[in-house]
């Protein structure tokens, strides 16, 4: 509408009309994105908590995987593999475990999941409490 031309009253609730009707939808579409956020950020806690705990049973298996003492000839070799005096294959055979027995690799897969576990919380406690806030 040009300036200076008052509105009718007509018009007047023609236009709050259709910004009730927008406003009611944005609301949705916002709690929508907040319910998907959220999930989100369940699914991303769950996957990390599967990869920490991954990541610890790869480093137990490692560590029992290690033979406790020489290899005799007279052992059975394992199924697919070469003589049984052979290294592994891709093993290398004379690699050193990792000092601390593989702790320090599990620390560093540890910490930045433990750093994104808590801004993952802290992100579905910031939009709970935005769910909260009366529209």
């Amino acid at each position: 509408m040009p300036r200076g031309v008052v509105p009718t009253v007509a018009e007047l609730e023609a236009r709050i009309d259709e910004a009730v009707v927008i406003a009611r939808a944005s609301e949705e579409g916002v709690r929508e994105v907040g319910e998907m956020a959220l999930d989100a950020a369940r699914q991303a806690r769950r996957a990390a908590e599967m990869a920490e705990s991954a990541s610890v049973a790869a480093g137990e298996a490692a560590r029992r995987a290690r033979p406790a003492g020489p290899v005799s000839d007279t052992s059975p070799a394992p199924t697919g593999a070469g003589p049984a005096s052979s290294p592994p294959a891709g093993g290398g055979g004379g690699e050193q475990p990792p000092p601390g027995g593989g702790q320090v690799t599990r620390e560093v897969v540890i910490d930045p999941l433990q750093r994104f576990n808590q801004k993952a919380d802290a992100i579905a406690a910031r939009l709970k409490k935005l769910e909260r806030v009366p529209v």
